[in-house]
C-alpha cells in the first residue's frame, strides 16, 4: 500500500488546504493513493510521531518531497530512496516484490502442501477411493 504525507517543509511547496493539495496531487500526478493531513517531516518541535519514527528506524528524513520508504509488512522501515528515485525505478520494483514475498519473520513464503507434488505432500489426496 502506498501512502503519501504532505509536507510543507520544503520551501513552502505545499501551502494548501488538504483539498487542494488532492486536486493538485490527482491532477498533475494521478495520485490514487490515501493522501493524509500536511505533516513535519523535519526534526524538532512539531514533527510527526510517523517521521520520528521512520527517522529512528531509517536514519533518514526527507532532504525534498517525494522520498520514500519501504516498510515491511512488519512495520520496521526496509529501505529509503531519495527523492530522485522515481515510481518506476527498477531497483525500487525489484524491493517491494522481494518484501510481498516475505512473511513476517522475514523469510520467504513456505510453499503450500497443494502446491507440491503428491510424494512432497504430507497429505495427499486419496487414489482410486482409497487412502
Amino acid at each position: 500500500m502506498i501512502l503519501g504525507f504532505p509536507s510543507n517543509d520544503f520551501r513552502g511547496q505545499e501551502p494548501g488546504t488538504p483539498e487542494e493539495i488532492r486536486k493538485f496531487c490527482t491532477d498533475k500526478y494521478d495520485v490514487t493513493f490515501p493522501l493524509f493531513e500536511k505533516v513535519q517531516t523535519k526534526e524538532g518541535d512539531g514533527q510527526s510521531p510517523i517521521y520520528a519514527n521512520l527517522k529512528k528506524q531509517s536514519d533518514e528524513l526527507p532532504s525534498w518531497n517525494f522520498c520514500k520508504y519501504l516498510v515491511g509488512k512488519d512495520g520496521k522501515v526496509i529501505k529509503f530512496y531519495a527523492s530522485k528515485v522515481t515510481p518506476d525505478d527498477e531497483d525500487l520494483r525489484q524491493d517491494i516484490d522481494a518484501a510481498l514475498k516475505t512473511t513476517d519473520e522475514g523469510a520467504e513464503e513456505p510453499e503450500k502442501a497443494a502446491d507440491k507434488p503428491d510424494g512432497d505432500n504430507p497429505n495427499p489426496p486419496e487414489k482410486d477411493g482409497k487412502k
